[in-house]
């Protein structure tokens, strides 16, 4: 197993795009893969693409280097890429993960069980206070998405889905 695979081995092989639409599932990309902060690769040998997240991390899409020679700095957080089977598009977890309660409970009330699932609370949003952002209580990227099921399964839960970036399409 090289490099990459090894750091994305705990990101799970399909994610469904969310709760309300299980028939949307994107499948990891064996062709790619990602990585977070902006001196990441010691090599940026042409980026497939690079997003920004919201607050204003940098993130490198990248093929696979058949090589293996690719040289990441050793601050590098490798992330899996999901790619869209019908579209080929691909897309970037950002550990972060969107809940949505039934519309009478709110989220901040969820707060305890929310963390026995093994998620904290991020944010908190004030147009819509039955729903937030979540990440795994670790911090881990592959933990959050593995464990989404755990999510589902609260009681009052009517939508989950996982933060996915991907490039702006040209219009």
């Amino acid at each position: 197993m090289g490099r990459k695979e090894s750091l994305i081995s705990g990101f799970p092989d399909k994610l469904k795009r969310s709760t309300s639409s299980p028939e949307l599932v994107y499948r990891i990309s064996k062709e790619h893969y990602a990585v977070r902060g902006s001196s990441a690769l010691r090599d940026p040998e042409s980026p497939v693409f690079t997003l920004t997240t919201d607050t204003g991390e940098r993130i490198t899409v990248c093929r696979e280097d058949p090589t293996g020679r690719r040289e990441l700095s050793e601050h590098a957080i490798v992330t899996a890429v999901y790619s869209e089977p019908s579209s080929g598009g691909v897309v970037v977890p950002t550990g972060l993960v969107f809940v949505r309660f039934r519309e009478s409970i709110k989220a901040e009330s969820k707060r305890q069980a929310l963390e026995r699932a093994g998620y904290r609370l991020v944010q908190l949003l004030a147009y819509a206070p039955n729903a937030a952002w979540v990440e795994a209580a670790s911090g881990d990227i592959a933990e959050a998405l593995r464990n989404i099921g755990r999510l589902e399964e609260l009681d009052a839960v009517e939508n989950v889905e996982p933060q996915l970036l991907s490039k702006r399409a040209s219009k």
